[in-house]
């Protein structure tokens, strides 16, 4: 089964153990939090699909922060 969801401001299409990288995270390291802006849900073995209208009521993602990756702020003059 995977899953499209939407995450600081992008949709991502995941699955149960996906690795994504997203920007602007505010969660600490080690942290979950569920994300509820599920906008499509596809289940091969049974071949069912759900889409939302924009989401799917009673839908959620939990994540687990794995790592906070900060770069040097770059000044454009």
């Amino acid at each position: 089964m995977y899953c499209v969801v939407e995450l600081a401001g992008q949709q991502f299409k995941v699955q149960k153990g996906d690795k994504i990288t997203v920007n602007r995270v505010s969660h600490d390291e080690g942290s979950n939090f569920d994300v509820d802006t599920v906008l499509l849900q596809f289940d091969a073995d049974a071949k069912d699909v759900k889409i939302g209208t924009p989401v799917l009521s009673g839908a959620k993602v939990t994540f687990k922060v794995l790592e906070n990756k900060r770069t040097d702020k770059v000044r454009v003059y």
